[in-house]
Protein backbone atom coordinates (compact mmCIF):
# COMPACT_ATOMS: atom_id res chain seq x y z
CA UNK A 1 0.00 0.00 0.00
CA UNK A 2 1.26 3.52 -1.16
CA UNK A 3 0.27 6.57 -0.27
CA UNK A 4 -3.02 7.40 -2.46
CA UNK A 5 -3.46 10.25 -5.20
CA UNK A 6 -3.84 14.14 -4.18
CA UNK A 7 -5.01 15.42 -0.57
CA UNK A 8 -7.81 18.05 -0.30
CA UNK A 9 -7.28 19.08 3.08
CA UNK A 10 -4.69 18.90 5.76
CA UNK A 11 -6.89 16.20 7.57
CA UNK A 12 -7.30 14.00 4.44
CA UNK A 13 -3.17 14.24 4.52
CA UNK A 14 -3.03 13.66 7.87
CA UNK A 15 -4.80 10.97 7.73
CA UNK A 16 -3.14 9.26 4.68
CA UNK A 17 0.29 9.66 6.33
CA UNK A 18 -0.77 7.76 9.43
CA UNK A 19 -2.35 5.14 7.55
CA UNK A 20 0.23 4.28 5.40
CA UNK A 21 3.08 4.90 8.26
CA UNK A 22 1.12 1.99 10.69
CA UNK A 23 0.76 -0.20 7.53
CA UNK A 24 4.73 0.03 7.12
CA UNK A 25 5.47 -0.13 10.84
CA UNK A 26 2.79 -3.60 10.81
CA UNK A 27 4.74 -4.81 7.48
CA UNK A 28 8.69 -4.16 9.40
CA UNK A 29 7.23 -6.34 12.09
CA UNK A 30 6.96 -3.63 14.44
CA UNK A 31 3.81 -4.19 17.21
CA UNK A 32 2.79 -2.46 20.36
CA UNK A 33 3.83 0.98 19.06
CA UNK A 34 3.45 4.70 20.92
CA UNK A 35 1.49 6.96 18.34
CA UNK A 36 2.18 10.24 18.84
CA UNK A 37 0.17 12.74 16.58
CA UNK A 38 -0.05 16.79 16.84
CA UNK A 39 -3.85 16.59 15.49
CA UNK A 40 -6.32 16.75 18.13
CA UNK A 41 -9.30 15.99 15.68
CA UNK A 42 -7.60 13.09 13.78
CA UNK A 43 -6.73 11.33 17.54
CA UNK A 44 -10.33 11.84 18.37
CA UNK A 45 -11.60 10.74 14.92
CA UNK A 46 -9.78 6.81 15.31
CA UNK A 47 -11.25 7.23 18.88
CA UNK A 48 -14.51 7.59 17.73
CA UNK A 49 -15.56 10.65 20.15
CA UNK A 50 -15.91 12.80 16.43
CA UNK A 51 -16.93 11.78 12.75
CA UNK A 52 -16.79 12.68 9.21
CA UNK A 53 -18.90 10.90 6.76
CA UNK A 54 -15.85 12.02 4.00
CA UNK A 55 -13.20 9.98 5.55
CA UNK A 56 -15.18 7.46 7.69
CA UNK A 57 -13.98 4.12 6.16
CA UNK A 58 -10.31 5.47 6.43
CA UNK A 59 -10.64 6.43 9.90
CA UNK A 60 -12.02 3.08 10.71
CA UNK A 61 -9.07 1.17 8.94
CA UNK A 62 -6.54 3.59 10.86
CA UNK A 63 -8.50 1.96 14.42
CA UNK A 64 -8.01 -1.17 12.78
CA UNK A 65 -4.25 -1.27 12.33
CA UNK A 66 -3.82 0.25 15.70
CA UNK A 67 -6.18 -2.56 17.36
CA UNK A 68 -4.13 -5.14 15.21
CA UNK A 69 -0.94 -4.40 16.09
CA UNK A 70 -1.83 -3.53 20.01
CA UNK A 71 -0.60 0.10 19.49
CA UNK A 72 -1.62 3.46 21.03
CA UNK A 73 -2.11 7.21 19.58
CA UNK A 74 -1.79 10.21 21.39
CA UNK A 75 -2.44 13.68 20.54
CA UNK A 76 0.68 15.61 21.57
CA UNK A 77 1.51 19.08 20.96
CA UNK A 78 3.67 20.19 17.65
CA UNK A 79 6.16 21.39 19.81
CA UNK A 80 7.07 17.75 21.06
CA UNK A 81 6.98 16.69 17.67
CA UNK A 82 9.04 19.01 15.58
CA UNK A 83 10.82 16.40 14.22
CA UNK A 84 7.69 14.77 12.42
CA UNK A 85 6.43 18.32 11.80
CA UNK A 86 9.58 19.15 9.63
CA UNK A 87 9.61 15.89 7.63
CA UNK A 88 5.53 16.52 6.99
CA UNK A 89 6.86 20.46 5.94
CA UNK A 90 9.66 19.30 3.71
CA UNK A 91 7.29 16.30 2.02
CA UNK A 92 5.08 19.24 1.21
CA UNK A 93 7.37 21.73 -0.26
CA UNK A 94 8.97 19.30 -2.36
CA UNK A 95 5.49 17.53 -3.09
CA UNK A 96 7.07 14.20 -2.69
CA UNK A 97 6.38 11.65 -0.02
CA UNK A 98 9.43 11.19 2.74
CA UNK A 99 10.08 8.04 4.41
CA UNK A 100 12.82 8.83 7.02
CA UNK A 101 15.20 6.67 9.16
CA UNK A 102 16.13 7.62 12.74
CA UNK A 103 19.85 6.83 11.54
CA UNK A 104 19.36 9.44 8.97
CA UNK A 105 22.60 12.08 8.56
CA UNK A 106 20.69 15.15 7.76
CA UNK A 107 22.22 17.42 10.16
CA UNK A 108 19.12 19.52 10.68
CA UNK A 109 16.61 16.72 11.12
CA UNK A 110 19.69 14.96 13.51
CA UNK A 111 19.27 18.34 15.64
CA UNK A 112 15.94 18.11 16.25
CA UNK A 113 15.69 13.94 17.12
CA UNK A 114 18.70 14.73 19.76
CA UNK A 115 16.33 17.32 21.07
CA UNK A 116 13.26 15.27 21.05
CA UNK A 117 15.78 12.30 23.01
CA UNK A 118 16.56 14.76 25.35
CA UNK A 119 13.34 15.80 26.67
CA UNK A 120 14.20 19.50 27.39
CA UNK A 121 10.47 20.72 27.69
CA UNK A 122 9.75 22.72 24.39
CA UNK A 123 7.95 26.42 25.05
CA UNK A 124 4.63 26.86 23.79
CA UNK A 125 3.30 30.59 23.86
CA UNK A 126 -0.33 31.22 23.25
Amino acid sequence: MGLEGKCETLLEAEIQALSYCLQECITRGYKEMDVEIDSLQLVQMVQGKITHWKVQNKISRIAALIASSSSTLTHIFRESNMAADWIAKHSWKKRQHLLWKADTRHTGMKKLIQMEISGLPQIRLG
